[in-house]
């Protein structure tokens, strides 16, 4: 998702493209660089992270085949407590939305790395099922990085402070980066697949995110060059072995799509596509080798349910990408089509399908009852949680095209003198499509606000992403002329303090969050004082053309009359200054970067 600013010597962000569906996008939308306009920059820190070698004083080298290759740093680990509690950390959150991994195998080959060297050699992982990572045959590189990789994100969620979480975490990643071999370009295998959706889900939350594009479609390809994609109904596999491969495909599945939506580009599943559905089955019922079917035992919920119904509604934002954003994309072109409200209707349709038939555990209640009322389990109150802000986004994400025209429509010069008929009924669709943005958006926040007040949100990278949506519509809608029926300027201003205070209370968990907080108020701020600035032009103005007569076939309009609108958009002009040279060239306003401490950089908005 892009926790701070962008690495300058990646390859030139100009050859970068970065679609409408991303955060880009939506400031490029209302905002237009100033010729001649100087903002300072923020500073760019050389803040990364040190060899592994000059931080492993405490770590243990560990047995294995190959002994002299395991001997390097990239193999070590931290004490044994500290290992534990990172792998719990990781289990007991990531791993809850994401069981990509068979976590009792892995387990049991974690164990066998504590054994004594007595053990080396001897076969210790036969009895394992061939699931990849920690499974028969595993790679023992690909299972170190795959470590590394849940050490890393395990860091991201813990309680850590940030400097710590932050310096630790990049530790963990430049060891699991020294372990991904060149040689898997050659075959790979599942082991390899895992291992590279995890080093995917750490980078979202990293100033990499060409990186973690680029991850998410190596281990895509290689899946397909694996044929997982084919191989749910192999006989020679055990039902467990083959429900992890087809895991393993619905994995790639769910990164292409949201790497796709957050960087704005189309995805590489092919539409019309049916998006695999996991099992929603506990492992251990998997692992059972009887004949027919095998369900979950009724009155149960699976550990699985979560990845069932998320890996649904990723269904839907793939067909929201391919249908409302990418669908009049074709060859080297790349302009913005008028909205399909045929597409709209019929995801619209969809979700509301998938809110009806989601698991009763899952669920989303009304926030007027309390936890003791429910009597839920705090786990299944967080997924639920989790899946609500999701769900929330994608509805935002149908409606920004319509709302982005709707806004455009109401505060162009003009935009009163629209003729009557074909449209009308454009118009009023759009209209529909920008209270609903508008209403995601309050509501997204409402939900994201709710979820950290129980500390029962997901992962901070997320949180923030959406925040910053929902923020930046609210800004828009309030530049607009038209009306927003069913919300008005309370309720938005309502959820704009729940915005901002729910940024402040996230800053515990990283510190980008008070960057993009200080960003959204200081734009608030602007906003504000061009109300002011707007309507006092305008009040001269008016008094110096008393009694002047307008010709209608000039101007049309008295000069100021869009100057509100004129005057916000130049004060959007600090976040995308320079955009097209670079994602990692945005500015702030010098009263902004005096109150930012020396050491923060502002997150990249892609």
């Amino acid at each position: 998702m892009g926790a701070a600013v962008t690495e300058i010597r990646d390859a030139d962000i100009r050859d970068q493209y970065y679609g409408q569906s991303s955060l880009v996008s939506l400031v490029q939308e209302c905002a237009h660089a100033t010729p001649g306009r100087q903002w300072p920059q923020l500073r760019q820190s050389d803040d990364r992270p040190r060899t592994a070698a000059s931080t492993n004083a405490c770590s243990i080298s560990c047995s294995g085949p190959g002994p002299s290759s395991l001997l390097s740093d990239d193999y070590s680990l931290p004490p044994r407590k500290t290992a534990n509690w990172l792998l719990n950390t990781f289990f007991t959150t990531s791993h809850l939305f994401y069981p990509w991994i068979h976590k009792e195998s892995f387990l049991a080959s974690y164990e066998l790395i504590w054994k004594s060297q007595t053990n080396q050699g001897e076969p210790l992982d036969d009895f394992l099922p061939d699931v990849g990572i920690g499974g028969r045959d595993c790679p023992p590189t690909m299972f170190y990085c795959a470590l590394n990789a849940m050490f890393a994100i395990a860091c991201e969620f813990s309680n850590m402070p940030s400097q710590e979480k932050r310096a630790t975490s990049r530790m963990f990643y430049e060891r699991m980066k020294g372990l991904i071999s060149i040689d898997i370009f050659d075959s790979g295998s599942l082991a390899h697949v895992q291992a590279l959706l995890l080093v995917a889900m750490y980078l979202q939350c990293t100033a990499y995110p060409k990186r973690c594009w680029n991850i998410v479609g190596m281990a895509y390809r290689m899946s397909i060059g694996l044929g997982l994609h084919l191989r749910r109904n192999r006989n020679d596999m055990t039902r467990l072995e083959r429900e992890m491969r087809w895991r393993a495909w619905c994995a790639c599945v769910h990164m292409d799509i949201i790497v796709s939506m957050t960087m704005g580009r189309p995805a590489m599943t092919p539409v019309p596509y049916n998006v695999p559905l996991p099992s929603p089955i506990d492992d251990r019922y998997l692992a059972v080798d009887a004949e027919g079917p095998v369900e979950q035992p009724p009155g149960t919920i699976s550990g699985n349910q979560f990845m069932y119904e998320n890996t649904r509604l990723i269904g839907i934002l793939g067909k929201t990408l391919s249908t409302v954003y990418h669908s009049a994309q074709s060859g080297e072109t790349s302009r913005r089509a008028e909205v399909d409200f045929q597409a709209v209707l019929e995801v619209d349709r969809a979700l509301d399908e998938f809110e009806e038939s989601l698991h009763p555990a899952l669920q989303w209640r009304s926030p007027i009852q309390t936890q003791d009322e429910l009597g839920s389990d705090p786990v299944c109150t967080r997924l639920s949680n989790v899946l609500h802000a999701r769900f929330l986004h994608l509805r935002l994400l149908l409606y920004r095209p319509a709302f982005s025209e709707y806004c455009a429509s109401t505060s162009s010069p003009g935009a009163g003198n629209a003729k009557p008929g074909a449209q009308r009924w454009s118009m009023l669709c759009r209209a529909n499509c920008a209270a609903g943005c508008v209403e995601a958006a309050c509501d997204l926040i409402e939900s994201l606000s709710r979820a950290t007040t129980q500390d029962a949100s997901g992962a901070w990278w997320y949180g923030i992403f959406y925040l910053v949506s929902a923020g930046i519509i609210l800004l828009l809608a309030n530049c607009s002329d038209g009306p927003l029926d069913g919300i008005d300027r309370a309720r938005r201003e309502y959820a704009w303090g729940n915005c901002i205070e729910t940024l402040q209370r996230m800053v515990e968990a990283h510190p980008s969050a008070r960057d993009y907080e200080i960003a959204l108020t200081g734009l608030k701020q602007a906003q504000s004082q061009t109300v002011r600035a707007s309507a006092t032009e305008n009040r001269t103005e008016q008094n110096d053309l008393n009694g002047m007569v307008w010709d209608d076939q000039s101007q049309g309009q008295p000069p100021g009359v869009d100057a509100y609108h004129s005057a916000f958009v130049n004060a959007l002009d600090p976040l995308v200054m320079n955009w097209d040279n670079g994602i990692e060239d945005i500015m702030l306003p010098a009263q902004f970067l005096q109150e930012m401490d020396e050491g923060l950089l502002l997150p990249s908005l892609f």
